[in-house]
């Protein structure tokens, strides 16, 4: 399993191939994780309990700007037109294939070569971004005459908002490169319909070759350890609106300030009863939104909290908030799984109809295209108006919802992995 993200990196991405991987046995695999080390950074106690039998091999990077430091509350230092060293690596960044750590990968290449051949593996999964660990499963793949399996978190070439931004030169390797991994693939899979359809349409890719593999909430990863629990000091006397993760360029605080802009016109003053939650920094863009707003009062921000915490800080929510760009139509935010291990009601403004089928699906909250902002404005002028009383924000129906978010767990999406991998295996590989 080639996963360059994956735990104890506090990364985007890094749980997927984690919660696949501590299931893998029940269903007769034996995972091997090939990973980039991430010193400085440990597993939590649960996370190395579920880990403790799986070999990983990790990769020294010389040096890494991706792991995480220490989070401050404040915003960061704005970069100046004089900061060379940042000109210099945006450069390098724009002009390169794939993502920088094609690099590492290539220079390290005839190592990994010699260990993966000691491991002997069946197959290979690989999961991108970064894009480069797709690159190396399928080189990999080539030289050990072993069947590949491309795991795309989101659309690489097709995704209508860059990760980076890019020179032509390096977007048209890119394009060639997916098609040639592609084309390499027994199995590509996606994390949303509208993904797979859009591979399909525009790349050519084979319906057979594909499958959709959901994000997952990872019931292991939830304790009623007091000692894991983290507290929030949420304000009772504020309808707390909780988004479990950091705004930014991909997913801004964008929605959530004109849903405030147009609570303040609407109705004057209950605006005062929200306060909204992140952790993390806010983006210089969603700063400079909401103090043009009058809205300072209205953001808080926290230091991040491990997984295991994760739950206790959902429960002292009365409102998850799940938000994306408007340009991200073809993917489903991670942090939806997440909320769904909840009992908490989700109020989501996506431009994804695939997450109002899923909400719908296990009774969990209400749904708003980023285009529906007076519908959204109305939906919280109710919850606010009957926050305090008995009456529930949104009506839940708790059988439903635990019955129907089953499938959604981590050993339920892992199942069906097992279940590729055993397809191909059984073609002849």
């Amino acid at each position: 399993m080639i996963a360059p993200y994956f735990l104890p990196r506090r990364r985007v991405g890094s749980l997927r191939p984690f919660r696949f991987a501590i299931h893998l046995r029940k269903y007769g695999w034996e995972p091997v994780i090939l990973t980039l080390a991430s010193p400085g950074e440990r597993f939590s106690a649960i996370e190395k309990k579920l880990i403790s039998d799986i070999r990983i091999i990790e990769i020294d990077p010389p040096f890494d700007r991706t792991t995480e430091k220490p989070v401050s509350k404040e915003p960061k230092p704005e970069k100046t037109g004089n900061d060379l060293a940042g000109q210099i690596s945006a450069f390098i960044d724009r002009h390169t294939p794939v993502d920088t750590w094609i690099y590492l990968f290539m220079l390290r290449y005839l190592s990994i070569l010699r260990t993966s051949k000691k491991v002997n593996p069946d197959l290979i999964w690989s999961t991108g971004d970064p894009w480069s660990g797709l690159w190396l499963g399928n080189k990999l793949s080539g030289d050990l005459d072993k069947p590949l399996i491309t795991d795309f978190r989101d659309p690489w070439t097709l995704s209508r908002l860059n990760l980076r931004e890019r020179s032509h030169f390096s977007l048209s390797i890119d394009r060639n490169t997916e098609r040639k991994i592609l084309e390499n693939s027994e199995k590509v899979i996606f994390t949303s319909k509208i993904a797979v359809s859009e591979y399909r349409e525009k790349l050519g890719l084979e319906q057979e070759k594909t499958g959709v593999i959901y994000n997952s909430y990872c019931r292991n990863l939830i304790t009623n350890n007091p000692a894991e629990e983290v507290t929030m000091n949420f304000r009772d006397d504020k309808l707390n609106l909780l988004f479990l993760g950091e705004f930014r360029r991909l997913s801004p605080a964008e929605p959530v300030i004109q849903l405030l802009n147009d609570l303040k016109r609407m109705r004057p003053g209950l605006d005062q009863k929200l306060c909204i939650h992140s952790f993390g920094r806010l983006t210089q863009n969603d700063r400079e939104m909401i103090k043009t707003s009058g809205l300072e009062d209205h953001f808080v921000v926290h230091s991040k909290v491990l997984p295991e915490q994760i739950y206790s800080v959902m429960q002292a929510a009365d409102l998850l908030l799940l938000t994306t760009s408007s340009k991200r139509s073809n993917i489903i935010p991670a942090k939806l799984w997440d909320y769904l291990s909840s009992n908490r009601p989700i109020l989501s403004i996506t431009p994804n109809g695939e997450i109002e089928e899923i909400i719908n699906k296990v009774s969990g909250g209400v749904h708003f295209y980023p285009n529906e902002n007076r519908e959204a404005a109305e939906f919280m002028i109710q919850c606010l108006e009957s926050f305090g009383s008995d009456k529930p924000l949104i009506d839940v129906d708790p059988a439903k919802r635990e019955i129907s978010r089953r499938s959604f767990e981590s050993e339920q999406t892992t199942a069906q992995l097992a279940s590729c991998f055993d397809e191909v295996i059984a073609d002849g590989h």
